[in-house]
């Protein structure tokens, strides 16, 4: 059974409790002259780990025990049992608009570094999430490819990392964060399909892969971009971005909406049953640069597994639970077997 994620871990186990005692006395009453006088049954969650304690005292009637004077046999039994868990691996690209307005989100992702996973680990437990045993992240910083004037643009308009393993590489998590600093991105729309481009290219992890250090293969992989940003987006094919000779060739960064969600469906780039497009901002705002002023979003949030998690402000005070959240609505429960 699949844990709903709306449900905390108390209210799992209390219903999995009720499954287990309504499936007991379905098989006691397929025995005959069986009567059950005591039944203890729990079922916990510890370590990532499912884990149910049966006891029980029962009398039965018998017919041979009658010559001997006796015509009940009393019985007792327990029985214990636990849920290994797979390998589940969680590895999350964070696009992070690393323009002027945007320092309260840099200095809240540097804030969190260095404990991020067993915080996530612990918001993800306390909402009946299953612990991942693995979580890598890869961090991006964009601004601007091409600025509303021709021929203008950020020197560093796209900054990225490879995947930091945690725990381990926490360290280096919080080295590569550290010096990030906002500014640039003289007009509104920023690179944000850009960045989200960048993400969905990554090096996930894949199932039945090899991990150093584990000895069972990866089951399950939960691949999930986050984005941030207080602004709209430059619309794919904007002239000015493509005046850059710095900008994705077209073999990379695909030059349409159409393509581009062809991109995000295709399983040879992304796990497309897990896969998840969590954002932090307002997707509907216009881009300025547009007829109608459409926002640059428009067609993203029209994606299968794109959340909206809240705003920058709100994900700003505490990113590990807002990323938790979103986690919880797009997981419906995790593989707890291999």
């Amino acid at each position: 059974q699949e844990s709903d994620p709306s449900m905390g871990v108390s209210e799992i186990s209390r219903r999995a409790e009720e499954l287990g005692r309504t499936h007991f006395a379905a098989n006691v009453n397929g025995l005959g002259d069986v009567k059950i006088n005591k039944l203890e049954l729990s079922v916990d969650f510890d370590g990532g780990y499912w884990t149910s304690n049966v006891a029980y005292r029962a009398t039965a009637k018998t017919t041979l025990g009658v010559v001997l004077g006796q015509n009940k046999l009393n019985m007792r039994g327990k029985s214990k049992a636990s849920i290994a868990p797979g390998f589940p691996v969680l590895d999350i690209a964070m696009c992070i608009d690393s323009t002027g307005s945007m320092s309260g989100t840099l200095d809240a992702v540097k804030t969190n570094a260095i404990n991020f996973y067993d915080n996530l680990n612990r918001s993800l437990t306390a909402k009946g999430v299953q612990p991942f045993p693995l979580v890598r992240v890869r961090l991006m910083y964009f601004k601007d490819f091409g600025d509303a004037t021709p021929g203008v643009w950020d020197a560093d308009p796209l900054i990225s990392s490879n995947f930091f393993r945690l725990p381990d590489e926490a360290g280096n998590f919080n080295a590569f964060a550290s010096p990030q600093v906002a500014g640039g991105g003289a007009d509104w729309a920023e690179s944000g399909l850009e960045c989200l481009n960048e993400a969905m290219d990554s090096q996930w992890m894949k199932v039945g892969q090899s991990v150093s250090g584990f000895s069972q293969k990866v089951t399950d992989i939960f691949p999930l971009i986050v984005m941030w940003t207080d602004a709209s987006t430059h619309r794919i094919g904007y002239p000015n971005s493509l005046d850059n000779p710095g900008y994705p060739p077209v073999a990379k960064m695909p030059r349409t909406y159409a393509g581009f969600r062809s991109k995000w469906d295709d399983r040879e780039v992304i796990d497309q049953q897990n896969k998840q497009l969590l954002f932090f901002g307002d997707p509907a705002q216009p881009s300025l640069e547009t007829d109608g002023g459409e926002s640059g979003w428009s067609d993203i949030m029209t994606w299968p597994k794109f959340t909206h998690g809240g705003t920058v402000v709100e994900a700003n005070t505490d990113p590990v639970e807002f990323i938790a959240n979103g986690i919880a609505k797009n997981a419906k429960g995790l593989r707890l077997t291999n």
